[in-house]
């Protein structure tokens, strides 16, 4: 016994080390054969069994099987359910898998339930500023957007961005992708306003959509900076 787990941990290790590579063809049958072993030797709630299936179930993302996808983080969510119990931080990251998977066969209500769940967990282990929450929310507010609920994804979007201000620097990766999220929200709602109104924003947003790609060179234009000039434009345009 101890000789077929030492086996499956160095199966598991070379899927590992191939995924991390990129080199996903020759990943695929490797993390297929660990996932193989893994299930004769070990029990379902064993976290090298998981390991495995997260691995592969990424891999049959990548591969562009949505549907197998879905279908194995799903499994992956009611293993880990049962390993660790429902309130554990590895049910939130398997909540936020389900979340992405939703999301890529569109079902966008089963997708906001799960980001709902895993956020009620991240906030309780790690905090409302934890990254993992945050990214959660994120998440969240994505699929409102995605929805057309552009009002409840600018709050969810501010939250993120006030607490990424709070412990980040203004060029951080995080950073541009709040205020570019922001910046999205901000471009639907403003349709609902007057054509002056509108076409003075928009102006506005265009330019600020335009150079967020350039952030990272951009020394004059932080995420801070470019909220600020959204702000001032709808204020003026509401005059």
């Amino acid at each position: 016994a101890a000789l077929m787990r030492d086996l499956v941990d160095g199966l598991h290790q070379r899927c590992a080390l191939l995924v991390e590579l990129e080199r996903h063809a020759e990943a695929w049958p490797a993390c297929e054969q660990a996932q193989a072993y893994a299930e004769r030797v070990l029990p379902p709630q064993h976290p090298r069994l998981l390991a495995s299936l997260i691995q592969l179930a990424a891999l049959t993302g990548q591969r562009g099987d949505t549907e197998a996808s879905l279908a194995m983080s799903q499994r992956i969510l009611a293993q880990t359910r049962r390993a660790y119990g429902p309130t554990h931080p590895h049910v939130g990251v398997a909540l936020v898998n389900l979340g992405v998977d939703q999301r890529a066969v569109g079902d966008l209500e089963g997708a906001t339930e799960s980001y709902r769940e895993a956020l009620e967990i991240m906030r309780r282990a790690h905090g409302d500023a934890h990254p993992h929450t945050l990214q959660t929310l994120n998440n969240l507010a994505n699929v409102h957007y995605s929805q057309g609920q552009y009002a409840e994804a600018l709050r969810l979007h501010r939250d993120v961005q006030q607490h990424r201000r709070a412990s980040l620097p203004a060029h951080a990766p995080e950073q541009q992708q709040s205020a570019f999220n922001v910046a999205k929200c901000l471009w639907r709602l403003e349709q609902g306003l007057s054509e002056t109104q509108s076409l003075s924003i928009g102006a506005v947003l265009d330019e600020i959509l335009a150079a967020l790609p350039e952030l990272p060179q951009r020394a004059d234009l932080p995420g801070e900076r470019v909220e600020r000039r959204i702000e001032r434009a709808a204020e003026r345009a509401a005059e």
